[in-house]
């Protein structure tokens, strides 16, 4: 492939990426106008982010399936018109139930596009170093969506209205849709048959082997896949046990702290949680082309590299979710300043990206992730010990280490887990990853969100009931939370401090998750397992 071509499909692809990634923290900045505009409280726009990271993670590894057996440049660029639609829809909700529904079908579309994303990536650079280049670009401009949402966000909600974080996604979407149809390989599917003149098919016993491969005589000239490279079956078990019980585990969080954790309804759907993905593990384990295959997990490379991802995107989703709820609901920020006061934090990850991705080529992904991930646990521990009183110049800092953190882990990330596993499993590893980074954001909304609303409860019925405010009232307020505007004077300070409150003890949480991740990580991801896995990868199929 011409170098001028290489280049427009590494656009398209780094495009639509940070499109994806964009859109789980644009909306941030929103969400107090949104609520204000839409009559919603906390659980609701908790449910604006979560339908979007939810479908997103429960159908990513349908989405390499789908890839696989069906063209993943046909099913990248459906997946790049459901986002396009999506977002249109977004902008014109006028209820938040009809605002939750569109960010689910933005969900579908990025979860159709993602996987197919990196393993494009990976067949049209397929050079060591040119490919150690396109990955940490690819990676770097995927962190910079998560960095960049926050400050444009603010500057256009203010300007334009909440819609306004939805439409910007329309042309951009129009763009790279003509440009994919252009440059984007055909990628030719192989028949899941052993009856095609001159196939054959095998079987082994030996541990850790695919069940099963398929060996045409050759290779069609237009497929980027290598020889041998299979199609997998669509496992539908596996598949909706997995949308059920992550569906069902995040609903039993959101509501946790509205109903009461001993409520029936939230003990029926964590206990319903519990049993599906148990389940899920059970199907996955025995069936014969499972969509998430277990063995992905016994190599210490792997899970050391999908583990931090999953811990990264954990606390910082679950960060982001509410610092614009704390800057412009309780310190009174405008949306635009809230916005821009996240350049720092995008600085940061510009520089380090492209600075990890060089860093893990040469000495491998442990230093860069570890760094990352302890950075980031430094950065939210940090941040807890400002409260609404604080100046930005006192805790700039704190998102000047968070972006630098951000940006050490996200390439190497992904280098560590392709660098790892056969070429012809590139697409479900790149499922698998993105499915936990993107997983992780959803378990940080509603673990840090339960954790943050609970005290903020608990913090709220003394002085509530000192005030004279009635139970019924209570309630609401407290579901309500931080930016309702029609609390009085001392209701409000009431709140403010709760929510403050709440707000630092989910941040030191999350700073534990991490900096227990990154203790973890120096482990698994230690130079003897690193060498080991460049010698030999690992069939995961």
């Amino acid at each position: 492939m011409e170098a001028r071509r290489k280049r427009l499909v590494l656009a398209t692809l780094c495009g639509t990426m940070f499109m994806a990634m964009l859109d789980n923290v644009i909306v941030n900045n929103a969400l107090p106008r949104i609520g204000q505009q839409l009559h919603a409280g906390v659980g609701g726009l908790q449910w604006v982010v979560e339908g979007y990271s939810l479908v997103f993670a429960a159908l990513l590894l349908t989405g390499g399936t789908l890839g696989d057996r069906y063209g993943r440049r046909r099913i990248f660029l459906t997946g790049l018109v459901l986002f396009t639609a999506g977002s249109a829809g977004a902008a014109l909700s006028g209820s938040i139930g009809a605002l939750v529904a569109a960010r689910m079908l933005q969900g579908l579309g990025a979860a159709l596009l993602t996987p197919g994303s990196m393993a494009m990536l990976r067949h049209v650079f397929t050079g060591p170093r040119e490919q150690a280049r396109a990955i940490g670009l690819w990676s770097g401009v995927s962190a910079l969506g998560l960095a960049v949402g926050p400050v444009v966000g603010g500057p256009m909600v203010e300007a334009f209205g909440w819609a306004s974080v939805f439409w910007i996604n329309v042309p951009v979407g129009v763009a790279a849709l003509a440009l994919g149809l252009r440059v984007l390989p055909e990628m030719a599917t192989r028949a899941r048959r052993t009856d095609l003149p001159g196939a054959r098919a095998h079987t082994s016993d030996a541990p850790g082997a695919p069940a099963r491969t398929l060996d045409p005589p050759r290779a069609s000239a237009r497929t980027l896949d290598p020889p041998g490279a299979r199609v997998r079956a669509l496992d539908l078990p596996g598949q909706v046990l997995a949308a059920l019980g992550l569906g069902a585990l995040v609903y039993a969080l959101v509501e946790g702290p509205v109903r009461g954790w001993t409520d029936p309804v939230v003990l029926g759907w964590g206990a319903f949680a519990l049993v599906t993905l148990a389940a899920f593990v059970l199907v996955e384990h025995r069936a014969a082309d499972p969509m998430l295959d277990l063995r992905f997990f016994r190599d210490r490379v792997l899970t050391g590299a999908v583990l931090s991802g999953f811990v990264v995107t954990f606390g910082v989703f679950g960060t982001s979710f509410f610092l614009p709820l704390l800057l412009q609901g309780v310190m009174g920020w405008t949306p635009s300043d809230a916005g821009l006061a996240g350049l720092p934090m995008t600085a940061m990850i510009v520089v380090a990206s492209p600075l990890s991705g060089a860093v893990a080529a040469r000495l491998g992904p442990r230093w860069p992730v570890v760094t990352g991930v302890a950075l980031c646990a430094v950065a939210l521990a940090g941040l807890s010990l400002y409260d609404e009183h604080a100046r930005y110049a006192q805790y700039v800092w704190v998102l000047c280490v968070l972006g630098f953190g951000m940006g050490l882990t996200f390439a190497p990330v992904s280098i560590a887990v392709l660098g790892r596993v056969a070429p012809s499993e590139a697409g479900m590893a790149s499922a698998t990853v993105n499915m936990l980074r993107e997983l992780g954001g959803v378990v940080g909304v509603a673990v840090l969100g339960a954790v943050l609303a609970s005290r903020m409860s608990a913090a709220l019925a003394g002085p509530l009931g000192t005030l004279g405010v009635p139970d019924g009232e209570r309630r609401r307020i407290a579901v309500t939370g931080a930016g309702g505007a029609d609390l009085s004077g001392p209701v409000r300070a009431a709140v403010d401090a709760a929510f403050v409150d709440g707000l630092h003890l989910a941040l030191r949480v999350g700073a534990l998750a991490l900096l227990g991740t990154a203790v973890l990580a120096a482990v698994l991801l230690r130079p003897g397992a690193v060498r080991e896995a460049t010698r030999e990868p690992v069939p995961v199929g």
